[in-house]
């Protein structure tokens, strides 16, 4: 098993407005200051030797992925869409403080009108967490989103909530796993998600 590093996408038009996007299909692309970000992460990761890049259906994610590795560089790409941001439904577009709001006034098994609890979220999570596990190369990056991050970070670190510690992710940092962390935070998110976490009201929004 190789290593792994997981990293959020650069900076989005909707991350500077401060609206939620979870549809793929809407092509919400990075900022400038977003793809300054990419280009200076591509600087950080030259010394490794990726050998895959795995990214989401999001095209912040596609983005950030081509800048942070260029062709040049020949890692194989792979879209992963069980790593894809939570499904929105009918809150698409809404500002993120308002989608937070809703959500922690609710359980976390919760579904917004043609979108996805943060319980379903977190069970797919899991499961692209495995996929990423089981890929053959030796070293894997993952661009994906701030959620799939936190999820993971914290399943690694064996929290019993892998919603906490509410832990900032910042666009671009990379996070080093390995392959048996991944799956251990997959085995963490799926208990919690199993348990009464998927019922409880979180405590602040998130």
């Amino acid at each position: 098993m190789g290593d792994c590093i997981l990293i959020r996408h650069a900076e989005s038009a909707y991350n500077v407005a401060g609206l939620v996007n979870g549809d793929h299909a809407l092509r919400v692309p990075l900022s400038a200051r977003g793809v300054e970000q990419a280009r200076a992460l591509r600087s950080e990761l030259a010394h490794l030797e990726i050998d895959a890049c795995v990214h989401t259906r999001f095209l912040r994610t596609v983005q950030t992925a081509r800048l942070v590795l260029p062709r040049a560089r020949r890692p194989r790409f792979v879209c992963e869409s069980l790593l894809d941001d939570i499904g929105c439904g009918d809150m698409e577009g809404w500002a993120v403080r308002d989608d937070h709001a809703w959500r922690a006034a609710r359980p976390r098994d919760a579904r917004p009108p043609d979108g996805e609890s943060v319980a379903e979220a977190a069970r797919r999570i899991a499961r692209g967490l495995r996929a990423v596990a089981m890929l053959p190369e030796r070293f894997v990056a993952v661009v994906a989103h701030e959620l799939v991050l936190r999820y993971a970070l914290n399943g690694a670190a064996g929290s019993a909530d892998i919603a906490r510690p509410w832990r900032e992710v910042p666009n671009t940092r990379p996070f080093a796993l390995d392959r048996a962390a991944l799956v251990r935070a997959a085995d963490r998110i799926d208990l919690s998600a199993a348990s009464a976490w998927a019922r409880a009201l979180p405590d602040n929004a998130g």
